[in-house]
């Protein structure tokens, strides 16, 4: 957890130590759709289009609408042997032909981008299923069991004379 939790607070540090052992892409944020400035396609086409691209299923889970006239749509998914449920299988749809700009298929990642797309999994448990979230659940609550068993064994000592409360006089 405090390995992943470096990489969502400090990925700038992160994602260079990665690189040096195993690419790492980043993921594109600006596809472009073709020049066509006609009718764009519907998000119901372009999940159809998804769809089509993974004959063994793929659960559509959000889907990205263009940003602007050149942007394109992207949507992710769920596929069936994915570790997460909470898909990460990336689809580039031009807007206007529905052709496939692009595919980010978790299952075909180099392995420093399978390592970093396994962050939020590692981090939240989930890959680990309902055991592996207890278990985060659990490691979240120990500081705090930390801190309050601290303030009692100091206060115990504290009450029995073997520390004593000083007071400090400022000089003047």
């Amino acid at each position: 957890m405090a390995l992943s939790g470096v990489y969502f607070n400090l990925p700038q540090i992160f994602k260079p130590v990665i690189n040096y052992f195993s690419t790492v892409t980043e993921i594109p944020r600006d596809m472009k759709s073709s020049g066509n400035a006609g009718v764009a396609l519907s998000p119901e086409n372009v999940i159809g289009i998804m769809q089509a691209q993974f004959p063994g299923g793929i659960d559509v889970q959000r889907i990205f609408l263009p940003a602007g006239k050149d942007g394109a749509y992207m949507v992710s998914g769920h596929q069936p042997a994915e570790f997460t449920e909470n898909g990460r299988t990336l689809v580039w749809v031009d807007q206007y032909s529905g052709k496939v700009i692009d595919i980010r298929d978790p299952h075909k990642l180099n392995a420093g981008d399978a390592f970093i797309n396994l962050q939020l999994a590692l981090h939240n448990g989930e890959i680990l299923g309902q055991t592996g979230q207890i278990l985060v659940l659990i490691a979240g609550f120990t500081p705090l069991g930390l801190m309050i068993t601290g303030v009692v064994i100091w206060l115990r000592k504290r009450k029995s004379g073997k520390i004593e409360a000083r007071r400090v006089i400022p000089s003047a």
